[in-house]
């Protein structure tokens, strides 16, 4: 677990890329990372943080429940919006018995608490696609 202060003190795409290097030693997979650099400049602390604990509570799931091969962790964005996608090409799973998880909790309440959206697409052996929008204020 990241001391937050890491953030304030070298940004998101750091602190994101160790989570990938933790995911890979954990689990057999190629994951693809895209970063928009001008976003360490655009976001507040709290939407990194908040950005940075979605990739954490949302990559520990690949890691236990996924058994994926693939994986690809974008942060894009512009003046208005942050888009965090994060896509894997694993068992999926059924949003109607598992969407109700911990980490799935803990990623709505994270974006609800910055005025964002979640989608969440998956269905069982089709893999995921998460992705969450939150405004930049």
């Amino acid at each position: 677990s990241l001391n937050t202060s890491v953030i304030e003190e070298v940004g998101l795409k750091t602190p994101v890329e160790e989570v990938i290097t933790n995911m890979k030693s954990a689990l057999s997979i190629d994951v693809q990372f895209e970063f928009d650099s001008f976003l360490e400049d655009t976001l507040s602390y709290e939407q990194k943080l908040t950005a940075y604990r979605i990739v954490q509570d949302h990559t520990n799931n690949i890691v236990r429940h996924s058994k994926a091969g693939k994986a690809i962790i974008a942060l894009h964005g512009n003046e208005e919006q942050l888009v965090l996608r994060i896509q894997d090409d694993g068992v999926g799973f059924d949003m109607d018995k598992t969407g109700r998880g911990l980490g799935l909790i803990n990623i709505r309440n994270r974006v609800e608490a910055h005025n964002g959206s979640l989608h969440i697409e998956t269905s069982p052996s089709n893999g995921c696609v998460l992705e969450v929008i939150i405004p930049i204020k």
